[in-house]
């Protein structure tokens, strides 16, 4: 996803039909066991598959590319165990290892979207001040991701493992290095949305505790959102987010002390992996990933927000009417990051910014991202609790009108 989220595409290599992109380009020569060519009938299949994947803009369609492939993958996976070709003993096994790297691969982008799911549907329930379902979405989310964060890994892992030699393949062990450190971010990625949504289902419990006027269960569930928050003050993705939601618990809590060594332990079921690891190299371009920047919390508690620089500083979290949060960091100099979720806005339900300011710190101009596009954005201060503006995109010129939350 776009700004302060990084995304990482995933495009698999194909066989007889694989791009000039790819890096494992299928020399075919001479007649081949039926087997064999079955496997590399689905294993070519699954490509297209994947590349469809990543060439839709729409979700729902992405995940029905994903399924395909992996079910493409799977039966290939089944054929090349099941043939008995000692001739192209090398080239099965790396159809094996590159089908069993990719089904991996699909399984950890179907849990990352699965998660984005109910990380929402958590933002949505503390938005409603149902609290303790909050909770559970949110636990479910942060399950989700760190069952993502496992399958990236283990398809690194594959990928090391890989072995070109004796195959019609070519030799991917080049592509291999420049593409592990790619999976690897994602993974650690993953790894810090399940931290984050795991502070906010603490965080919806110590919410249903307040209301329900039980003190001791606030304390304890606040300390244990605090400890996961404060984990994430180094994240490049999640530090300006955990950072507020730290101090708003601390300014709640009266100085409770953080729980230490905030770590979720989801229930992950994993895939097993086959007993042949010859790894495939997938070829690396972007992968859409869950953008969810800030999670504000819900308007009907009064939680206080965090200190403008000045009163008229578009710093802290903001809503529009459309129900689209709005967040801006601090300045730096005379720039301004910040990111939006829930709502449309310009098709997209999440994206990031960064501005100029202008006109005395009244004005707030650049360009802006989204997974699939970008665009402009101009936000004008009308008073310190309120902007209007637009954001512009090919998708369209959207109006806004925001107030700032806690007011």
């Amino acid at each position: 996803m776009a700004g302060l989220l990084l995304a990482v595409a995933i495009t698999s290599p194909v066989s007889a039909a694989t791009t000039e992109d790819s890096p494992v380009q299928m020399q075919m020569t001479g007649v081949q066991d039926g087997q064999y060519n079955q496997a590399k009938i689905h294993y070519q299949a699954a490509g297209e598959a994947w590349s469809q994947a990543w060439g839709a803009s729409e979700i729902p369609l992405i995940r029905e590319h994903l399924t395909r492939a992996k079910a493409e993958y799977t039966i290939c996976l089944n054929t090349a165990n099941a043939a008995n070709d000692p001739a192209n003993a090398a080239n099965l096994a790396l159809l094996k290892g590159i089908s069993t790297a990719y089904i991996g691969l699909a399984d950890a982008a179907l849990a990352m979207y699965d998660g984005a799911d109910a990380n929402t549907e958590g933002r949505s329930r503390m938005t409603a001040a149902d609290y303790a379902a909050a909770a559970t979405s949110f636990g479910d989310a942060a399950a989700k991701f760190e069952s993502s964060k496992i399958l990236f890994s283990q398809a690194t892992t594959t990928l090391q493992s890989v072995v070109y030699t004796g195959t019609e393949f070519g030799d991917g062990t080049a592509y291999t290095a420049a593409i592990v450190p790619i999976l690897n971010a994602k993974g650690d990625y993953m790894g810090e949305f399940s931290t984050y949504a795991a502070g906010w289902q603490h965080t919806a419990l110590a919410f249903q505790a307040m209301v329900s006027g039980d003190q001791a269960t606030f304390q304890s569930e606040a300390g244990q959102a605090m400890g996961l928050f404060a984990a994430l003050r180094t994240s490049t993705a999640f530090s300006a987010d955990a950072s507020s939601n730290y101090d708003i618990l601390a300014a709640l809590a009266g100085g409770v002390t953080p729980a230490p060594t905030p770590t979720p332990t989801p229930t992950v079921t994993m895939t097993p992996m086959p007993p042949e690891t010859v790894t495939p190299v997938p070829t690396v371009t972007k992968t859409p990933a869950p953008t969810i920047t800030n999670t504000p919390v819900p308007t009907a508690t009064k939680t206080p927000v965090p200190t403008a620089t000045t009163a008229w500083s578009f710093e802290g979290p903001w809503l529009d009417t459309t129900k689209t949060y709005f967040w801006f960091m601090a300045p730096e100099g005379n720039t301004v990051r910040g990111g939006w979720e829930s709502g449309m806005i310009a098709g997209e339900s999440e994206g990031s910014f960064t501005g100029t300011l202008s006109n005395g710190g009244k004005v707030l101009s650049g360009p802006f991202e989204t997974m699939f596009q970008g665009g402009n954005f101009r936000f004008t201060l009308t008073d310190a609790n309120h902007f209007t503006g637009y954001m512009d995109s090919p998708s369209g010129k959207v109006s806004l009108s925001c107030t700032r939350m806690g007011w």
